[in-house]
């Protein structure tokens, strides 16, 4: 009687043990599924809406985003088929898209009104509710894959919404495996441009003067005229020097900082596939309107807010500016063959979405708005 007394105990004492161990199991798998989860080969990836709580930028299950060589890979067979785009392309936008981003990344070209716009940006970010996350790199715009992995880290782990900015060439999130924020930019047209850096190098602006943009040529190039520097054909005014929109569009490779219609046709494909928006300083009117109505949740009261903060912009403008020669702007006109196709792309493009959204140039940005001069 005794014996048989022991066994049920026994028989009861191993089904509680039966119910706890099973229940230690279903805890720890839920742990590791909320987590992480560790493969076989070694690789860990995160619960995506632990790493980010916005559903929209996940880190893909596979190791994309750490693995160089598979984006190397990527690369090389886009660079197979670029194809031909036309402003028209990927129109009418989709503006229920914009309207749920959360993160914008503005890689500006330089001299080409972005201090305009970041400071109407930062007038704006307390009453919106989102971040302007500046870089204080200014000098680095090209990136080896390695930093460009970094860079992708660094964009996702700032809290959104957030707008972030600095002069950078574009990369394509998605080839590390990640979905991409919104990328916004703004040209302009590249002669007068070029002549404004040009000075703006050598003798500063109006919030300080001297040689900026790291200058570090001689006595005799800090004192050259651009007029000099063109019918020399000095390196800084030559073809190969005076390409420097189109590498912001097309990227990081080495094929696209050299002058060629293949860098040129890259940049437009991505402008037409992978930007968001891309506005134009002689028609900054229109580029505030747009913005405005294509991120509301960024720019609301935009142009209202620009209106009271115009009159600061004067400051921007490059000093000292020596007037240049009818021959010299000829010449280099010339050489700017490709900046110019670029930038007559994007105002082609710019004048489609002006139609799509009822912008009427120039009577309505005349009526609506008030001279940009003052940023030029």
């Amino acid at each position: 009687m005794l014996g048989l007394l022991k066994i049920s105990c026994l028989r009861k004492l191993l089904k509680k043990r039966r119910v706890v161990i099973l229940l230690l199991l279903i805890v720890c798998v839920i742990l590791s599924t909320t987590i992480l989860l560790t493969t076989g080969s070694g690789h860990v990836t995160l619960r995506k809406d632990i790493l980010f709580s916005l559903k929209k930028y996940p880190i893909s299950n596979t190791p994309d985003i750490l693995d160089i060589p598979h984006v190397r890979e990527k690369i090389k067979k886009l660079n197979t088929s670029i194809g031909f785009v036309s402003p028209s392309t990927g129109l009418p936008l989709d503006f229920v898209q914009t309207w749920n981003e959360t993160r914008i990344i503005y890689n500006r070209v330089d001299k080409c009104g972005s201090r305009s716009l970041l400071y109407t940006f930062k007038r704006l970010r307390e009453a919106n509710g989102f971040t302007h996350s500046q870089s204080t790199e200014w000098l680095k715009l090209n990136l080896t894959l390695e930093e460009q992995r970094d860079f992708v880290t660094e964009i996702l782990s700032l809290k959104s919404p957030v707008i972030y900015d600095r002069h950078i060439y574009f990369m394509d999130f998605e080839m590390f495996g990640t979905s991409a924020p919104a990328w916004i930019n703004m040209v302009r047209e590249p002669l007068p441009r070029l002549v404004s850096r040009y000075y703006f190098k050598r003798n500063g602006d109006e919030f300080k003067k001297g040689p900026r943009m790291g200058f570090n040529g001689t006595e005799e190039d800090l004192n050259r005229s651009f007029d000099d520097c063109v019918l020399s054909n000095h390196p800084e005014c030559s073809v190969e020097g005076g390409f420097l929109i189109i590498p912001y569009f097309c990227g990081h490779e080495p094929a696209c900082q050299k002058p060629s219609h293949w860098a040129l046709q890259r940049a437009q494909r991505n402008v037409v596939e992978k930007f968001a928006f891309v506005g134009v300083l002689e028609d900054f009117n229109s580029t505030l309107i747009i913005l405005e109505r294509m991120f509301p949740q960024f720019f609301s009261g935009m142009f209202k807010t620009y209106k009271h903060v115009r009159h600061k912009f004067v400051h921007y403008k490059s000093s000292s500016k020596i007037e240049v020669s009818s021959i010299a702007l000829s010449i280099m006109k010339s050489r700017l063959s490709l900046e110019y196709e670029f930038y007559n792309f994007i105002k082609e493009r710019l004048e489609l979405i002006k139609k799509q959204l009822g912008i009427n140039s120039p009577q309505t940005t005349e009526k609506q708005l008030t001279s940009t001069n003052s940023i030029f």
